[in-house]
């Protein structure tokens, strides 16, 4: 026995000779591996990333419990007993140790012999232990389910062409937008549009189920209703701060889901979406979403959520369920549970390679899983970002997808792949080889390869910058796939400029979320929302900027964005905003400007710097009236091939 191993057996004897313990740290040589249900599930090592991790079951942590690995035949379970209570667990990685901190709940340990999955197999255990007795069965019709696509508005002869491949009935449209209201404004009214009634009475008649968006807890503020509600508005037990969604013009406030009244007036709403839409699912949005920091009482929204569900399920049986998470709380009530995935920022959709390598499916097999999960709905739209979200979902067991934008290619590499994968059904394998290179498989058929290695740059262990690109296997066609890249970096510089009073912010590599929330950009999911200065009274106070570097490939490319304005109905407040974008490499500088009054693109063709470094920096300064404060920016940063 190594010396290494001594340590944990005596740690971990004390642990056996306490039972259960609630707040407590463990200590072990990082020569160890700790997984982790977290987004899917993640095993970390010496070699990971960062030396900090905080998690908080359900939010960030998907099941209550960790396993530590003592060496490839055996390990530790440690874990809380009840899936319906908060737990707290934060990982430190310093100086040849990690430090596993336990907070929040009670928890337990047990040795196992066996790999990890041998371990996640015993919560499994006490997972199921904990379900209720009467737990419905999902409608039947889900069971046959191969594909789960995401309607952005592609033409209906798409759908002709998807239905020709794989059968509509096993295929599930994920529907956001089918409101009169725009997506996420002014909820709870669920009134269809007349063009999404046309568009489904269509989709239908192909023979396709269809899943309708919903929120969970959401009541906008400019909704007549909120009045009512406001009550049971959830406050940060910290701060007492409303919570609410906030990034749209009509903000979004989150009611707490284990009032009575909300649990019956939100069933009522899908009742009447069901008895006049007749959908096959309904999504909810932001299902797992209970803070513990915004809880009124002792883990009463958890209960709340699960006693919410318990009643949608039991009183519309015939309505499957999806929606936002795969914790412990909503997972046994949802058949389309979404996984947020490990490792891709949300808003620019960049992935980080290392924490995609340490993917694993630790909460699949924690869950006991028999069937699959959905992808996120922060699915990409543009060709060059499916690298990351596949080669991540490749390590989990999930629907193949196709985002059904209104330019979609359905010859496309990413669609053939998934199409092939939704074909195939359960006869899809997945390996990783020794230097990470992904390979999908279909009865010992290559379908892929995915790779990363194309010159992460790294400053320290900070990644700096890194590309996905696709490599061999039949589905790649190498004149038009053979590397797609995608700059997967936020700005370097974000801030306002208003006359020098303040200058811009310099941001390195992937600093993100927590500190961003008060500067110039706030991460969203599609793209960026960036402040545009003024001083009120409709008076402009100066330009917004972003800065990116990139280096471009010998061939030509060019840059691809969209800017919109930042919420519904702003561009009729104002007179639109100039957008310049201008590149820089050495001595030589290319600008391009353009006027937006509407969403707009933005194409500028950068071949004269066709395999050189590439500083681009996106300048918005606001017309005369000004009336918003932010702009949208979808996928800054996308180089593609002319």
């Amino acid at each position: 026995m190594t010396r290494n191993i001594i340590i944990l057996a005596a740690v971990l004897a004390l642990l056996g000779a306490c039972g259960s313990l609630g707040a407590w740290q463990l200590t072990i040589p990082d020569t160890h591996k700790v997984c982790v249900p977290v987004k899917g599930g993640a095993v970390y090592d010496s070699a990971s990333p960062y030396d900090r991790y905080e998690w908080k079951y359900p939010v960030s942590l998907d099941l209550p419990f960790v396993i530590v690995m003592s060496g490839d035949a055996g390990g530790t379970l440690i874990y809380s007993r009840d899936r319906l209570r908060y737990a707290a667990v934060t990982l430190t990685h310093s100086e040849g140790r990690f430090t596993l901190d336990f907070d929040m709940a009670d928890f337990a340990q047990k040795r196992f012999s066996g790999s990890w999955e041998d371990g996640a197999a015993l919560y499994t255990g006490v997972f199921r232990a904990s379900l209720p007795a009467d737990l419905p069965r999902h409608p039947e019709w889900t069971d046959g389910v191969r594909m789960v696509v995401f309607d952005f508005g592609a033409p209906i002869s798409a759908y002709e062409t998807l239905a020709r491949e794989v059968d509509p009935a096993s295929v599930v449209i994920y529907y956001p937008d089918w409101r009169r209201d725009p997506y996420d404004v002014n909820y709870p009214d669920y009134t269809m549009s007349d063009r999404a009634a046309d568009r489904i009475r269509q989709l239908k008649a192909l023979g396709y189920r269809i899943m309708l968006h919903v929120n969970i807890f959401g009541v906008g503020y400019g909704h007549p209703l909120y009045k009512r509600f406001a009550p049971l508005q959830l406050r940060s037990r910290q701060t007492g701060e409303l919570q609410a969604w906030t990034l749209s013009e009509d903000p979004i406030g989150y009611m707490n889901v284990a009032s009575e009244e909300w649990q019956s007036f939100f069933t009522d709403c899908l009742k009447k979406i069901y008895a006049d839409y007749a959908p096959d699912a309904v999504y909810l949005d932001q299902a797992y979403y209970t803070d513990p920091d915004s809880d009124p009482g002792d883990c009463e929204l958890m209960r709340g959520a699960e006693a919410l569900l318990r009643r949608i399920r039991r009183e519309l049986p015939g309505l499957a369920l999806g929606g936002e998470g795969t914790n412990g709380v909503v997972s046994p009530w949802l058949k389309f549970g979404s996984l947020i995935p490990l490792g891709i920022h949300h808003g620019s959709h960049y992935g980080d390679p290392r924490l995609i390598d340490a993917a694993a499916p630790v909460t699949a097999r924690g869950l006991g899983k028999t069937d699959r999960f959905m992808w996120h709905n922060s699915i990409p739209w543009i060709l060059e970002q499916y690298g990351s979200f596949m080669a991540f979902y490749d390590t989990q067991p999930v629907w193949p997808a196709i985002s059904m934008e209104p330019e979609v290619d359905l010859g496309s590499a990413p669609a053939r792949y998934s199409i092939a994968l939704a074909k195939a059904g359960d006869d899809v394998r997945h390996s990783r080889s020794g230097d990470g290179v992904m390979t999908t498989s279909v009865k010992g058929k290559t379908l892929s390869l995915w790779s990363h290695r194309a010159r992460p740059v790294y400053k320290g262990k900070k990644l700096e910058k890194d590309v996905y690109y696709y490599s061999g296997g039949p589905l790649w066609p190498g004149a038009k796939y053979k590397r797609p890249v995608y700059l997967c970096e936020l700005p370097k510089r974000v801030g306002i400029e208003n006359g020098g009073s303040r200058t811009l912010e310099k941001r390195e590599g992937f600093e993100d979320d927590a500190r961003m929330s008060g500067a110039a950009v706030i991460p969203d999911g599609a793209g960026y929302l960036v402040q545009l200065p003024y001083e009120g009274n409709e008076r402009p106070a100066g330009s917004a900027a972003l800065e990116f570097e990139v280096e471009l490939p010998g061939d030509a490319y060019e840059l691809m964005t969209w800017f919109d304005f930042g919420a519904p109905g702003l561009a009729d407040k104002s007179d639109g905003f100039e957008a310049r974008v201008t590149a820089v490499c050495g001595k030589e500088t290319l600008e391009q400007k353009v006027y937006c009054r509407e969403k707009t693109s933005f194409n500028m063709d950068l071949s004269p710097f066709a395999g050189k470094r590439v500083t681009l920096t996106i300048t918005l300064s606001p017309g005369e009236t000004v009336s918003y404060d932010f702009v949208r920016i979808e996928t800054p940063g996308v180089i593609r091939r002319l």
